[in-house]
């Protein structure tokens, strides 16, 4: 196992933001979602507890579309676990707002103010954030959010490490249309040798797993000033995932500038709704 560096881990979610105000992390998410015209519930996967983000008045039928963050603060410094990792700038409430399908934003399990309640651990968003425990229990929360919403199927739209998710999730769930990887890699080996990282040793990795279907259509975007999740690396998962599409975006980084291509990025999802 690589130790040239402590395993710390902006990749695949934000850096820690300097905290403004007395509002928690959670809280402050919570507020943002709000401003995108969204409510938070909650749901049990597997194993834990998942924050769930959808419109009031969601639709109920047809197709829904999964959205999931990026991994958000991990650790504080090296070697020091954050005690919540709830992203510090959100980016899904954004995309969300610009999206006329039914949505909803599925939390991570141990994020959005829920570190601390079992059975979660620091592992379980840090070396182990995408874990068969992680990947099961999100799984079995979105089987239960598109059964009892009577959708006849899914895409799924993650960030970073939400697309690393989203991929491990498309091979355990039925009726998956589509999956949209902004800023994400499928080998997240590969990504840890590349930053001189030591790797997520407990963690899936969507590189070692023979896709369900083969021909699942897979859309990474990927922008030319992205320093988490480089070009090469999105580059080498494309090429690395059958039926995978490329599109590339001078300019964009990791976290910038999604929302203004966000509905070419819609007109795609639709363009792949039939079974």
């Amino acid at each position: 196992m690589p130790t040239r560096r402590a395993p710390f881990f902006p990749l695949l979610g934000f850096g820690l933001a300097a905290l403004v105000g007395c509002a928690s992390i959670p809280e402050r998410y919570e507020d943002a979602a709000r401003d995108h015209g969204l409510i938070a519930s909650e749901i049990r996967g597997d194993r834990f507890r998942h924050r769930i983000f959808q419109p009031p008045a969601g639709r109920r039928g047809g197709l829904l579309h999964i959205y999931i963050e990026g991994d958000g603060t991990p650790f504080l410094r090296a070697n020091v676990p954050a005690s919540d990792p709830t992203p510090r700038r959100p980016l899904m409430p954004a995309l969300m707002a610009r999206d006329p399908s039914a949505r909803l934003l599925l939390g991570r399990p141990c994020h959005h103010g829920l570190a601390r309640i079992a059975p979660c651990r620091p592992e379980d968003w840090t070396g182990g954030r995408f874990s068969a425990a992680i990947v099961d229990s999100m799984a079995q929360a979105a089987r239960r959010l598109i059964e009892e919403g009577g959708y006849q199927g899914a895409s799924l739209i993650g960030h970073s490490g939400g697309g690393v998710l989203a991929l491990l999730l498309a091979n355990r769930l039925p009726r998956v249309r589509a999956v949209v990887a902004v800023a994400a890699v499928t080998d997240i080996d590969f990504w840890a040798r590349h930053h001189g990282l030591a790797p997520l040793a407990d963690s899936l990795s969507p590189h070692r797993e023979r896709p369900s279907r083969p021909g699942l259509p897979v859309l990474f975007l990927v922008g030319s000033e992205d320093r988490v999740t480089p070009p090469e690396l999105v580059r080498h998962s494309r090429r690395s995932r059958p039926g995978g599409e490329l599109r590339f975006y001078p300019g964009f980084d990791h976290a910038c500038c999604w929302a203004g291509v966000w509905p070419e990025t819609l007109a795609w999802i639709d363009a792949r709704r039939s079974p």
